[in-house]
């Protein structure tokens, strides 16, 4: 009899619903990686997205969308990227890039305000091969 690897997949989506989207541009640093689900800010003077950034001055330290797709930069610039500005996340899997931190109640206030909705999800039916 052949012997059985175990692997469990998660089919788990942190992105739960998008009510309004839109294909953008986002700025980023050379090695920088947004997966899906990072806070977003728009810089003011190129109408571009880039990671938000409370510290910043240049617009990008006012969230205003949700990453739905990753981007890994291989160098500094400007690369395509999905983005949600209303719908509903999985807040376990809310992130603001550079931090480990949890995403703050205010932050996510100010999501809210957007209709960017993050809720706690318990998966019960998830099934895998075991």
């Amino acid at each position: 009899m052949a012997n059985i690897e175990i692997t469990n997949y998660s089919i788990v989506s942190p992105i739960r619903g998008v009510e309004h989207s839109e294909q953008g541009v986002i700025t980023l640093a050379e090695g920088v990686t947004i997966s899906p689900v990072c806070v977003l800010g728009r810089i003011t003077a190129t109408e571009k997205y880039a990671p938000y950034n409370p510290e910043a001055t240049d617009g990008s330290e006012k969230p205003v969308a949700v990453s739905l797709s990753e981007v890994c930069a291989t160098s500094a610039g400007d690369y395509p990227i999905g983005v949600m500005l209303a719908g509903e996340v999985d807040e376990a899997y809310l992130y603001v890039a550079g931090t480990d931190s949890e995403v703050s109640a205010a932050l996510k206030d100010t999501l809210r305000g957007l209709g960017i909705f993050s809720k706690k999800y318990t998966e019960t039916a998830v099934l895998d091969n075991q």
